[in-house]
């Protein structure tokens, strides 16, 4: 599914003209990346992160700084 969706974004949105542009186009890259990763390492990719997603204080510290992303990339986006 990442392998997809990376795919779909960088085959559609390409562009790195504008820093908005290019964020979107680096996030399509990077799933694009982590998709690639995990069809090749599978066990060993997933073992590698399955501890971290035991913490509590960094899901809690992910989701703070996701929401905060969002907030400002629709600012950006619907703000000017």
């Amino acid at each position: 599914m990442t392998f997809a969706i990376g795919g779909a974004v960088v085959a559609i949105h390409n562009d790195w003209s504008t820093v908005l542009a290019a964020f979107v186009s680096a996030i399509g890259w990077v799933a694009l990346a982590e998709g690639v990763l995990l069809l090749a390492f599978r066990e060993r990719f997933i073992s590698t992160f399955a501890g971290m997603a035991r913490m509590d204080s960094l899901i809690t510290l992910f989701g703070v700084l996701t929401t905060g992303a969002g907030i400002v990339l629709l600012f950006l986006v619907f703000g000017s």
